[in-house]
C-alpha cells in the first residue's frame, strides 16, 4: 500500500506542475478573506444559496499535494458563486 500511495503521490505533483503557478496564493488568500470574516462569510453563504449551492466554507489549503486536491475540488464547486 506505502508503494501505491508513494507513486499516486508522484503523479499528482506531476499534475500539479500543469497548474498556473498563482493557483495556489489565489486559494490561499480566498481562504483567508472568507474564513477571517464572518460577515464575508455570511454574505458568501446568501450568494451560494440563491446559485442553489449548498452553503459550505472554504476549506484551508494544504501544503501537502494529495489533501489540496480536495480543497481545490470545493472552491471549484463554488466558482459561480465566487464571481
Amino acid at each position: 500500500m506505502h508503494i501505491v500511495s508513494y507513486n499516486l503521490n508522484l503523479y499528482e505533483k506531476e499534475a500539479f506542475k500543469s497548474l498556473p503557478e498563482d493557483l495556489f496564493p489565489f486559494y490561499n488568500k480566498l481562504y483567508a478573506d472568507f474564513s477571517m470574516s464572518s460577515k464575508r462569510f455570511e454574505e458568501f453563504a446568501e450568494v451560494q444559496k440563491k446559485k442553489k449551492i449548498e452553503p459550505t466554507i472554504i476549506p484551508q489549503p494544504c501544503p501537502t499535494t494529495w489533501l489540496s486536491i480536495e480543497s481545490v475540488k470545493s472552491i471549484n464547486e463554488k466558482w459561480e458563486a465566487l464571481f
